[in-house]
């Protein structure tokens, strides 16, 4: 370095001798002595440099990776470092809480189990309250209106309008009596079917009793023998692993909330430090005019020694001065060596700099001249200051205002120095501008404290809820501790939790299945009464229908009603007897069957015939009558053995459904049994929690001096919460109220069920007297009981007078049809008649344009035999076309008089048809 040092001192005597010379001065370039050396010396060092830095390549990935992994190891898993915020000379001072990010795993539980909670709450929502009184109606008059609905039907108002518009005939009127009888025997039947039976319930007394289990609450004791877990708080480990995740979520959330406050104090302590510096800087100005000093306010900004960082997130974000500092300290230099050996280094940097730009510019000598003395200069200044300046930090709000007041007030002191020259008026201006300097003073003074002050507080306020939220953590993690060892507890007895949980779905899913099976049964019972119905109302009008076709003063009723009512066996084709007899067993099965329908038929014939005088006709038809009864009969045979399999099947069914419901009453008290057993280990789980001093209301007689004092132990004490202290005693006082509503409202339910009971008395005593009266009437007026369904039966029925009007309206329609048709049948033989008589105009045509052309074919001929000569070839040719000629004319004569004799046939006939052969022929 000496040697570069002497080389670079003599260039620099030579460039400066160069310099002066006005003649013959030296250019740059011809002070290079070989330049190809000068290019191979910068390659080189090029070559080395970049050597240098590829071997340097895997030191600095080495370190970069350490770092990397040091930074995940310890700051990639934290949202939150410990980051202290200090007060302005104050003793107060409020740090963060070092906060884990949540792990993946439990983000992804979170996120299921919040999921489950929105789904439960919008069902909560959806469900609507469906509680109804199960079908049983008790609005009697609702269900009238209903019915008189559906049977569109009002006796009064029809009878009334047909009064008015027409009379009645006696059909119409028995119709009408009939459907007003049905009608009443219909709301009869609701109000039967809406009779609520024994041991129904009021739906408002199972709601009102259902709430009172469910919110009067328990308050035994969980450690006592008799205690039974209440279904919503029966737990197992899914429960108890959720409350430990709500709880982890619960402490993240808290510890995030507050260190984001903590945050923004320190962005808003940094804020406050540039005010109070600009207030400092005024009150700086002020105190340097008055020749005072403001020693409080010295290192009020300051930190306090050892005091943590205020940003150590930016603990890697290192200048180039911090690494030479730390590499100088490493090496055990002194403090101000390491400015001192960078500036030399730099120095040796820009000398070889300035010796290359020499050698390689040719121009620029000034600028290359003026560089050094810059560097020089800006060497000197740092080091004459030993580092960096502090940035001055701008003046606004009220110390702007002072430092212009100080201005003002300094430049006018001057101006009135000068002019007077220490007068009386330049006095009392100083006096006065010292004055407002004081009390601009004394304004700085106040607003930096207040501004300190303010800034102390809220960090003292920060600090004080930071001590609360540190014991309320504390308790929840302790908590956390505590569900933990219930769920090491939980997991234990999981296996058999989750056995009785299946063998009590098992249980729910067989009732469910066993409960629609029973519907379903009584949905099809309930079909098949209703087709029996349907039968028995169809055989009751063939009943009526053979009364209408014998009549009932026929001499031959007996006769006709024992052959009507005679069980025959009748012969019942089965399919397979349609089929191909292909296998052997079904072969046997047919044989039988058909000796059967054979035995049917002879059965059948032995008939001994309709009565002596009776109609065959009549007699007919009550057979006819008597193949649909005995049809009706078998259809209702095998209806009858359909609901006996129902009833069976039915029977079945409830027997399963009682097992069940025995076997889910057993795996309820084996579950009840086993929460119990459960929430007594879950008892031996300790808990840690803290009462203040306040909280403990336990005084206990003292044997010593028989006073009352707090006992040493609380073990065998019960702990309440106040407001459930104040509820308990608050129950008591509801309990009577509650007791005297209840016997009032018995007594007034008691009063109205006497009065109920009168009024069914007497409405039963009312239709009693109806009935008696209405067979007074009949005795009066029949001299016996008359039965009014068989008055009906007997009666014209209006069905069949329906039909025998339909029938009626028929037989007028065919009639209208069939002259309509005869009007057109005649008409088209009109048409046929003349269309015949063209035809055979043109075929007499067709006959005289034949002889013609014939005559002039032998015309023709014979001029041909003039003209040839004998020759015997050409006339057999001739002959041989004559014979075609005239068979061809003979088949067409033949078929004109086939067709002459049909038309000829046609026209001898009346109502006579055209064939297609003769139609055919003519065309």
């Amino acid at each position: 370095r000496e040697r570069i040092s002497e080389i670079r001192n003599e260039l620099a005597e030579l460039q400066a001798k160069n310099r002066q010379l006005y003649e013959a001065q030296l250019s740059n370039t011809d002070m290079v002595v070989d330049q190809e050396y000068i290019n191979h010396l910068k390659e080189d060092m090029e070559n080395q440099i970049e050597q240098v830095r590829f071997e340097l390549a895997w030191l600095v990935e080495f370190h970069e990776r350490g770092l990397q992994k040091l930074k995940d190891y310890y700051l990639q898993q934290v949202d939150f470092e410990r980051i202290e915020v200090l007060g302005f000379q104050s003793d107060h001072r409020v740090s963060t809480f070092r906060c884990a990010k949540m792990s993946s795993e439990l983000q992804a539980n979170l996120a299921r189990l919040h999921e489950l909670i929105f789904a439960a709450g919008e069902g909560d929502g959806d469900e609507e309250d469906d509680d109804g009184d199960d079908g049983l109606g008790f609005d009697g008059k609702s269900t009238l209106r209903g019915n008189k609905t559906d049977f569109g039907f009002d006796g009064t108002d029809n009878a009334g309008s047909q009064n008015t518009e027409k009379p009645l005939s006696g059909a119409e009127q028995r119709e009408l009596r009939r459907q007003q009888r049905m009608l009443r025997k219909a709301q009869m039947q609701e109000l039967e079917r809406a009779k609520p039976s024994e041991s129904y319930e009021a739906p408002e007394d199972v709601e009102a009793i259902a709430n009172a289990e469910a919110t009067l609450g328990n308050y035994m004791l969980k450690t006592s023998q008799d205690y039974q877990v209440p279904e919503n708080q029966r737990m197992n480990a899914e429960k108890k692993r959720r409350q430990m995740f709500l709880l982890e979520e619960s402490i993240h959330a808290i510890k995030t909330e507050f260190n984001q406050r903590v945050m923004a104090l320190r962005d808003f302590r940094q804020q406050v430090r540039a005010e109070v510096q600009r207030d400092l800087q005024a009150l700086a100005e002020i105190d340097e005019q008055l020749g005072t000093t403001t020693g409080w306010v010295v290192g009020i900004l300051e930190n306090p020694p050892g005091a943590p960082p205020e940003f150590p997130e930016t603990r890697f974000h290192l200048e180039d001065a911090d690494i030479k500092a730390f590499a100088s300290k490493l090496r055990g230099d002194p403090e101000e060596a390491p400015a001192e050996d960078q500036f030399d280094e730099e120095d040796e940097e820009e000398g070889d700099d300035e010796v290359d730009g020499e050698v390689e510019l040719e121009e620029g000598e000034e600028e290359a001249g003026d560089e050094p003395h810059e560097e020089t200069g800006r060497k000197s200044s740092l080091k004459k200051g030993k580092g960096p300046s502090q940035p001055s930090v701008p003046l606004s709000g009220r110390a702007a205002l002072a430092a212009r007041r100080v201005g003002r007030l300094t430049l006018r002191g001057k101006l009135l120095q000068e002019k007077s020259g220490g007068d009386e008026l330049s006095q009392a201006v100083n006096v006065e501008s010292q004055a407002r300097l004081r009390h601009d003073k004394g304004q700085l003074e106040e607003h930096v404290r207040q501004v300190v002050d303010t800034f102390n507080m809220a960090v003292a306020s920060i600090e004080k809820e930071k001590a609360k939220l540190e014991s309320d953590l504390k308790n929840a993690e302790m908590k956390l501790l505590v569900l933990y060892e219930e769920l090491l507890t939980l997991n234990e007895l999981e296996e058999k939790d989750e056995t009785l949980l299946k063998k009590a779905t098992k249980c729910r899913q067989d009732k469910t299945s066993v409960m629609h099976q029973i519907k379903e049964c009584q949905d099809q019972l309930s079909e098949k009464k209703a087709e029996i119905e349907e039968w028995h109302t169809q055989e009751q009008n063939l009943q009526a229908e053979f009364t209408d076709l014998v009549g009932e003063n026929s001499p031959f009723l007996s006769a006709l009603l024992k052959v009507y009512k005679k069980k025959v066996k009748r012969s019942k084709r089965k399919k397979g007897e349609e089929e191909d007899f292909d296998e052997d067993e079904e072969d046997e099965d047919d044989e039988g069957s058909d000796i059967e329908s054979d035995e049917d038929e002879d059965m059948e014939d032995d008939d001994t015939g309709p009565p002596q005088g009776c109609d065959h006709q009549i007699y007919e038809s009550v057979i006819d009558l008597r193949d649909k009864r005995l049809e009706m009969e078998d259809a209702l045979q095998e209806i009858q053995k359909a609901v006996e399999g129902l009833k069976q099947t039915h029977k079945k069914l409830l027997d399963d459904e009682r097992r069940i419901d025995k076997e889910q009453k057993m795996t309820d008290a084996e579950i009840q049994q086993f929460q119990t057993d459960k929430q007594r280990k879950l008892n031996q789980v300790p808990i840690v929690f803290a009462l203040r001093l306040s909280q403990v209301q336990c005084l206990a007689p003292d044997e010593s001096d028989a006073m009352e004092r707090m006992p040493a132990e609380l073990g065998q004490q019960v702990i309440f919460t106040n407001e459930g202290l104040k509820r308990l005693m608050s129950r008591i006082t509801e309990l009577h109220q509650e007791i005297k509503e209840v016997k009032a409202r018995h007594k007034q339910l008691q009063r109205d069920f006497r009065v109920r009971k009168k009024d069914k008395n007497v409405a039963l005593q009312h239709i009693e007297d109806l009935h008696g009266k209405f067979q007074d009437i009949q005795m009066l007026k029949f001299g016996q009981i008359v039965d009014l369904d068989l008055i009906e039966r007997s009666a014209p029925n209006k069905y069949v007078q329906e039909l025998q009007e339909k029938v009626l309206q028929a037989e007028a329609e065919h009639r209208r049809r069939i002259a309509e048709w005869q009007k057109r049948m005649e008409k088209q033989k009109k048409e046929l008649t003349k269309i015949t008589c063209d035809n055979t105009s043109l075929m007499e045509q067709i006959v005289s344009m034949g002889y013609s052309q014939m005559q002039l074919d032998a015309a023709l001929n014979a001029r041909i035999a003039n003209v040839t000569v004998n020759d015997n070839e050409p006339l057999n040719e001739l002959r041989e076309m004559e014979r075609d000629r005239c068979k061809d004319l003979l088949s067409l004569q033949s078929k004109e008089i086939a067709t002459l004799k049909a038309e000829i046939n046609l026209f001898r006939k009346k109502g006579g048809h055209i064939y297609t052969t003769v139609t055919a022929n003519r065309q």
